[in-house]
């Protein structure tokens, strides 16, 4: 199990191998100890305008951490936005982290105050697959878009979705929020 004392970026922990091991994790109870969030900024923008979005996983316990996922092949980091409208298709870019292979198990000690983190920008954009490509577009939402206008004003959630397991550790996936007015 490697472990994380300052701060780890969450692709790294993704890709690097020196992360695997294949002893399962204890899945633990994690309130109170892993304080999972994300942050949209600014907050608040115009359509068509860019925004921040930063994930990060941070052991706020006195020990260190445990934490076990598996890593497997397809999207490994996935961000979803809902708007009002339902979900912004398609998902916005940069493309989802991808791995080719077969499965396997990625274990950590995060030790206190450590973090994983994650960043990405989104542009404020409805984007429609482009027709003349002549193919639907991936599942995961890869491929040549063309903005195709404003997004109506409303709040918008992002979710980050990437392989750890919050079942039964007591924890919700954390939702970011940006308003866009006007």
């Amino acid at each position: 199990m490697k472990d994380v004392k300052g701060s780890a970026a969450l692709s790294d922990v993704l890709t690097d191998r020196s992360f695997e091991d294949p002893a399962p994790v204890e899945r633990l109870d994690l309130r109170g100890k892993l304080d999972a969030s994300i942050t949209v900024t600014p907050g608040a923008v115009r359509s068509g305008e860019t925004v921040g979005v930063h994930l990060r996983l941070r052991n706020v316990s006195t020990r260190p951490l445990p934490l076990g996922f598996t890593a497997h092949s397809g999207p490994m980091i996935r961000m979803e936005v809902k708007g009002p409208g339902g979900f912004v298709d398609p998902p916005p870019p940069p493309a989802p982290l991808m791995r080719p292979g077969p499965p396997y198990a990625i274990a950590l000690t995060l030790h206190p105050g450590a973090e994983i983190v994650h960043e990405t920008t989104w542009k404020s954009v409805r984007r429609e697959w482009d027709r003349r490509e002549g193919v639907a577009p991936f599942p995961d939402g890869n491929g040549p878009f063309l903005e195709a206008g404003p997004l109506p004003p409303g709040r918008y959630e992002f979710r980050i979705q990437a392989m750890f397991h919050f079942e039964g550790g007591g924890l919700e996936p954390p939702v970011g929020v940006l308003d866009i007015v006007g």
